[in-house]
């Protein structure tokens, strides 16, 4: 014992340096690992900040942009389908798959844009020729737009629409109704069928007064 003082007694100056060597040490170690440990933490919470950043792009990406567009009418399958506003009508015939062989596309603008709520009624050629339908009838378009208020918003368009006539039953008074035929023409039309009945709608050149430049007037609006 008396050894071991006699040895710090004799040493105490070294012994007081190397405890200050080592006290400093300590706080020199225990700092540095702290601010490693912060660093650390400093890059992870901007990591974290660039992948939330990169999330939020993302989302903004993927912002669902899309609606939905009734079709009807002379459609091969009509219904409701989903579209987005890049689409045209066009564009809607074709998801619907495509026009019937009888659809009516005079008064359709394919190419108009689609919108939401957007209704696309497409006629076939028996609606827009058939009795009910005079020439003087104002159709409406295809396409009927509803806005956000209560009020309807429809786009019309003036067509000028004449009934298909059978020229083997039609009466003297329906004839008339043909472009160029009068009176005089619908009797004969009414005399050559009593004999020979029309069998296509060329045949109707074989009556008196009626050649090449009148048929092709009426040839769309004869039928047999």
């Amino acid at each position: 014992m008396e050894n071991i003082k006699e040895f710090i007694i004799n040493h105490k100056y070294i012994l007081g340096g190397a405890l200050i060597v080592l006290v400093c040490g300590s706080i020199f170690l225990i700092n540095y690992f702290m601010n490693d440990n912060y660093n650390d933490n400093v890059i992870a919470l901007e990591s974290n900040d660039i992948t939330t950043s990169e999330k939020s792009t993302t989302t903004s990406i993927l912002v669902d942009n899309s609606f939905y567009v009734d079709i009807k009418g002379s459609i091969n399958k009509p219904g409701v389908y989903k579209a987005n506003d890049t689409m045209i009508v066009n564009d809607i015939i074709g998801l619907a798959g495509g026009l019937k062989s009888n659809a009516y596309t005079k008064n359709i603008n394919l190419a108009e844009s689609v919108t939401k709520g957007m209704i696309i009624y497409v006629y076939s050629k028996y609606e827009i020729y058939s009795d009910d339908i005079k020439s003087s009838t104002t159709c409406s378009t295809n396409v009927i737009t509803y806005g956000s208020s209560t009020t309807t918003k429809k786009e019309t368009t003036t067509t000028e629409v004449q009934s298909i006539i059978n020229i083997n039953t039609a009466t003297i008074e329906e004839l008339q109704t043909l472009t160029g035929i009068g009176e005089s023409k619908a009797k004969a039309i009414i005399e050559y069928r009593e004999k020979t009945p029309f069998v296509k709608i060329e045949d109707i050149k074989n009556v008196t007064g009626i050649g090449d430049s009148l048929f092709e007037k009426i040839k769309d609006n004869i039928s047999v």
